[in-house]
């Protein structure tokens, strides 16, 4: 463990998870936010609400299961699409 460390010490990283010349109580840093896809966590409101958009729309299935299924697929998509601006 202590020749992990002392090599991290002596190299230039990218990704910093631990501050190795901190006390054990704060080793780990804590991550930064920054801009882009992971700047603000998804809201669940929003994923229901596509949910709910993608139930009433669908129509003309020969089941439940298969409208739960679709329902489920399309309301995703059209979440994942407008939250990370996939299209």
């Amino acid at each position: 463990y202590k020749s992990w460390i002392a090599e991290m010490s002596s190299t230039q990283r990218g990704f910093v998870p631990f501050n190795i010349d901190a006390e054990i109580e704060n080793f780990i840093n804590e991550p930064q936010q920054r801009s882009g896809w992971f700047s603000s966590a998804p809201k669940e409101s929003d994923l229901l609400t596509s949910l709910n958009r993608a139930a009433v729309r669908s129509e003309g299935y020969s089941s439940i299961e298969e409208k739960l299924i679709k329902s489920v697929a399309i309301g995703t998509k059209e979440f994942l699409d407008k939250k990370f601006s996939l299209k």
